[in-house]
C-alpha cells in the first residue's frame, strides 16, 4: 500500500478555505478535495449535475503538483486538459507495448506526483493496467501506479468503456479479459486501494421530483413509475428554437445539413488556426454559417455575456465574429475565442536543491483558435454530456448503449420545456448491473465515512 501523505494542518489550509473557490463548494465537494489533498488514492463519483467539473477546476488551480486529463476528447476541453492517452504517450490510442516509451515521456512520468484522470467510466480495464505498468516502470518503483496518487472522477452510470468488437484487437483484448471492460474490475483498482467520495448536491436540477426520478434512472429503480413521471412532466413542444438531442453522429449531421440547407441567405467559412500539437477540438477546422442558422455557443465569456451551452440564433457575420440572439435574450457578439492547452512535462533543474529531484512544470501543448459556434438544431447524446440544456426534444429511437438514455435524460434543467420524439418506454432505459452495484457499494462507504470525513479534515457542516 501507497504512503499516504500527511494531512497539511489548518494554517497550511487558511490560503485555500479563504478564497472563493472554497467557500462556492458544497459540503461534498469540500470533503472530496480535503480527500485529494490527503494523498490517498480517490475516486470521486455522483450523477449528472452534481459539480463534478466544477470540483476539478478548484483542485487544479489549488493543486499545483496535480496533473488533470480526461478520458475523452470531449472531457479534456471541458477542463482544458490533456487526454490521458496524450499525457500517457499512448499515440493513438496504443498501448500494446507500455513498458517501452521515450527518454522525455520517462523523465515526465517519472517526476509525476498526483494524476487526475476525468470520465473515468470511460477508462477500460486495460488501459488502466498499461498506466500502472508505464507509471511502474518509469518511476522504477513497483508501488501500484508507481506510488502515484491517482485521482479517478466519473459516474459509472453513465457512458461506459467502448469495446469495439470489430477491431483487429478484439480477439487478444477478449482472450485476456474475456467480458471485463469496467476499471473496477481490475486487479489493479484492488490494489490501488481506492478511497470513494460522492457527490449528492445537485447543481442542475431545482426541482425535488425530478432529482428523484433521476436518481431512480440512474440506478434502474422503479423505472416504469420514473418513466410515467418523465412522460407526463415533458411538457415542451418543439419549434424552431428546440434542439434535437439524438443517439448518431449521423442523426445530427442529417438534421443539422436539412435545416441549414433550407436557409437562403449567403454562406459564410470561418477557418480555424493552431499551433503545437492539438489533438482535440471543441468546434470544426471550418465552421459553415448564415444568418437564421441556429448555434450553440461552446465557450464561457462572462465579459460578453454569453457562455457554454447557450443557444440562439445568427443575426450578423463579420469577419472574426458573429453577432447571435440568444434564445434567453439579448444580441451578444461572439468573438474568435483562442484554447490554449496546457500540460506538464519533467523540468530540466531540480525542483528543490535540497532534493536531486526533478519536478514538473507547466508546457503550452498548442492553441487552437476559431469562432466557439456549432450548428445546433441537433446534438448527440454523447456531445452533450456536461452540458444543461433548455427547450430540448429528446430523440428516444437509437439509444442502445448503457447509461445514455439517462446521459440524455440529466441534461435539461427544468421539463417544462422538454418533449420526447416517442413516448419513453422501459425498454430505452439500459444500465449495466455490475456498474450499479459497485456504483452503490463506494457511495455508502463514502457516505457511511462522512461525519469522520468532517472531523478528520477540520470542515464545518
Amino acid at each position: 500500500m501507497k504512503n499516504i501523505a500527511p494531512i497539511p494542518d489548518k494554517a497550511d489550509m487558511l490560503s485555500v478555505v479563504n478564497t472563493d473557490d472554497y467557500r462556492l463548494l458544497k459540503l461534498g465537494q469540500k470533503i472530496a478535495f480535503h480527500g485529494a489533498l490527503s494523498g490517498d488514492n480517490q475516486i470521486i463519483t455522483g450523477g449528472g449535475g452534481v459539480g463534478k467539473s466544477y470540483l476539478i477546476e478548484v483542485m487544479k488551480r489549488h493543486i499545483p503538483n496535480m496533473v488533470a486529463t480526461a478520458t475523452t476528447g470531449i472531457a479534456s476541453i471541458n477542463i482544458l486538459a490533456q487526454t490521458i492517452d496524450s499525457f500517457m504517450g499512448f499515440r493513438g490510442g496504443d498501448i500494446s507495448n507500455p513498458e517501452r516509451m521515450s527518454k522525455k515521456l520517462r523523465e515526465t512520468l517519472k517526476a509525476l506526483e498526483i494524476l487526475l484522470i476525468d470520465e473515468a467510466s470511460m477508462l477500460r480495464i486495460d488501459k488502466l493496467e498499461a498506466i500502472d505498468i508505464r507509471l511502474r516502470v518509469a518511476k522504477q518503483n513497483d508501488e501500484v501506479f508507481g506510488g502515484v496518487q491517482v485521482i479517478l472522477v466519473g459516474d459509472f452510470m453513465q457512458l461506459p468503456p467502448v469495446v469495439n468488437k470489430r477491431d483487429k484487437s478484439y480477439k487478444d483484448y477478449a482472450k485476456a479479459y474475456g467480458n471485463r471492460r469496467f476499471l473496477f474490475e481490475s486487479a489493479i483498482y484492488e490494489e490501488a486501494n481506492f478511497v470513494p467520495y460522492v457527490l449528492v448536491e445537485y447543481i442542475r436540477q431545482g426541482n425535488e421530483d425530478i432529482r428523484q426520478v433521476l436518481r431512480n434512472i440512474r440506478m434502474g429503480n422503479q423505472i416504469q413509475n420514473s418513466i410515467n413521471y418523465l412522460n407526463s412532466a415533458a411538457a415542451g413542444t418543439v419549434n424552431d428554437e428546440t434542439i434535437h438531442l439524438v443517439a448518431t453522429n449521423k442523426k445530427a449531421d442529417a438534421i443539422n445539413r436539412e435545416r441549414y440547407d433550407s436557409i437562403s441567405n449567403n454562406e459564410r467559412c470561418y477557418t480555424a488556426t493552431s499551433t503545437g500539437d492539438i489533438d482535440v477540438k471543441i468546434v470544426p477546422d471550418e465552421v459553415y454559417l448564415k444568418v437564421g442558422a441556429r448555434v450553440m455557443v461552446c465557450v464561457n465569456n462572462q465579459g460578453s455575456d454569453y457562455y457554454n451551452g447557450d443557444l440562439g440564433e445568427v443575426v450578423e457575420m463579420g469577419v472574426d465574429s458573429v453577432s447571435v440572439e440568444l434564445d434567453r435574450g439579448g444580441i451578444v457578439e461572439v468573438e474568435k475565442h483562442k484554447w490554449e492547452f496546457e500540460g506538464k512535462v519533467a523540468t530540466d533543474t531540480p525542483q528543490d536543491d535540497k532534493k536531486s529531484k526533478k519536478g514538473l512544470k507547466k508546457k503550452k501543448l498548442g492553441s487552437y483558435e476559431q469562432i466557439p459556434l456549432k450548428l445546433a438544431w441537433a446534438i448527440t447524446v454523447h456531445k452533450s454530456q456536461g452540458l444543461t440544456l433548455e427547450n430540448v426534444c429528446i430523440h428516444t429511437e437509437g439509444l442502445f448503449e448503457l447509461g445514455q438514455a439517462y446521459v440524455a435524460l440529466s441534461r435539461p434543467k427544468d421539463y417544462a420545456d422538454v418533449s420526447f420524439s416517442g413516448k419513453l418506454e422501459v425498454k430505452t432505459i439500459k444500465c449495466s448491473l455490475l456498474a450499479r452495484r459497485f456504483v452503490m457499494d463506494i457511495s455508502c462507504k463514502a457516505l457511511a465515512r462522512k461525519e469522520k470525513d468532517l472531523e478528520r479534515f477540520d470542515i464545518a457542516a
